[in-house]
């Protein structure tokens, strides 16, 4: 059904071989004809080490002093604008991974075409994503080795405390973005940092300074992809966003039961498949592959573990790489 060689790796560069299984026959979603696009190193040329060495090549001594707020210079934080280490799940992430599938149905009279659909949603990503969400989305001037970056805040009155980056990548039908942390400092977190020791004799700036160490992380480490297809046996047309992620820092996971993250997950890439219907003029219709929940007229599925493996070798998961193949890299 989908073209795909169950022996191909899924994790590259010194690390044990993960491998994906044939999806089961049940959530059965394929793409429009020769939508599968084998994974070639060529096409993601940011195994480990080569990654690595682009991030090392621009953060300095940045990586090797992340959780050491104290030696972190003023003026060298807040020089940095522009500049981000990639977040990697399997480098940067803590406790559990998070896979996640979002979908959304349609029934259309023509089939649209996957590479223009995959094109407009691109181009437009703030535009379809931010009305209504509990987020809001921006395309930012900086770059990442040349890639398009997103910042996205919180929809709520007042200053941006924390902003989530990711980096974004096109392939001709999908496209997928990869999480950041960015390496200056906002000019309230310089303020914050001067005035620390006088509101907190003992924690001072060293305290203030960790504080920026993790708030200047997207709270997730780990990749998310937004794909197009077709559901044949039921005449469907269908829009789907996955991803593989960990919290990229143990206060963030402290965060989820609080703070419902796990709901809000749904609930952001359930609105902006909403959102995506509504800017194509497309109809919603309620269709729930086995194994999936719905949140209104989308259906989505979550899983955890301890380990990626264990999530690629699940039948509903090894279905979600066919489509999604950058999540295979994590």
């Amino acid at each position: 059904m989908f073209n795909h060689n169950p022996n191909q790796s899924v994790r590259q560069g010194g690390y044990s071989q993960a491998r994906a299984i044939q999806p089961s026959a049940s959530p059965r979603i394929v793409p429009a004809p020769g939508f599968v696009h084998q994974y070639r190193e060529a096409d993601y040329p940011v195994n480990w080490q080569q990654e690595q060495a682009l991030a090392l090549s621009s953060t300095n001594i940045e990586s090797s002093v992340t959780d050491n707020a104290s030696v972190y210079d003023q003026s060298y934080a807040e020089s940095r604008r522009c500049q981000f280490n990639l977040l990697r799940a399997s480098r940067d992430g803590v406790s559990d991974y998070h896979a996640n599938s979002h979908i959304g149905f349609f029934r259309l009279r023509e089939r649209p075409s996957v590479e223009d659909a995959v094109n407009r949603l691109f181009r437009h990503f703030p535009t379809i994503f931010s009305p209504g969400n509990s987020a809001v989305a921006v395309f930012s001037s900086c770059r990442y080795h040349g890639e398009r970056t997103v910042k996205f805040t919180a929809n709520v009155p007042g200053p941006d405390l924390h902003d989530d980056w990711v980096v974004m990548r096109k392939e001709p039908r999908y496209f997928f973005a990869r999480t950041l942390e960015r390496l200056w400092r906002e000019p309230w977190e310089t303020a914050a940092s001067y005035a620390a020791p006088a509101f907190s004799p003992v924690l001072g700036r060293s305290g203030s300074n960790l504080a920026w160490v993790i708030n200047r992380r997207h709270f997730l480490a780990g990749r998310r992809s937004w794909t197009f297809g077709y559901l044949p046996e039921h005449n469907l047309f269908f829009v789907e966003t996955a991803a593989l992620e960990r919290y990229s820092h143990s206060i963030f996971e402290r965060m989820e039961g609080p703070m419902g993250i796990r709901q809000q997950v749904i609930e952001i890439w359930a609105k902006l498949i909403e959102n995506i219907a509504q800017h194509f003029s497309w109809r919603l219709v309620r269709h729930v592959p086995a194994g999936y929940r719905t949140r209104g007229r989308v259906a989505y599925r979550q899983g955890a573990s301890r380990s990626a493996r264990a999530i690629f070798t699940t039948g509903w998961y090894s279905g979600v790489l066919q489509r999604h193949p950058a999540l295979s890299t994590y």
